[in-house]
């Protein structure tokens, strides 16, 4: 029920947010959150779940949430490795 909850929430750039007043909650989660700055510690925390239960961006039902996650990510890693979030310095 977990990995399906978190699969619902990923946003249409294959990432996640901490702040559920966008994607499929619209604001309707008991406790939205309000940290939308923080994008790429929301993915790299939502994928750890599927990871951590054998899935891959190869195989297995969530294929695709898991492959949308880690696209998310290294668009956002910088020329060194690091992580660059929008935004936030």
């Amino acid at each position: 029920a977990g990995l399906n909850w978190l699969a619902r929430h990923q946003l249409a750039d294959g990432g996640w947010a901490f702040e559920h007043r966008v994607g499929e909650c619209q604001g309707r989660c008991p406790n939205p959150g309000d940290l939308k700055d923080a994008r790429i510690a929301a993915t790299g925390f939502a994928l750890l779940p599927f990871l951590g239960s054998g899935h891959s961006h190869l195989e297995g039902p969530y294929r695709r949430t898991v492959a949308g996650g880690l696209k998310y990510i290294m668009a956002h890693q910088g020329p060194r490795g690091g992580m660059v979030e929008a935004g936030v310095q």
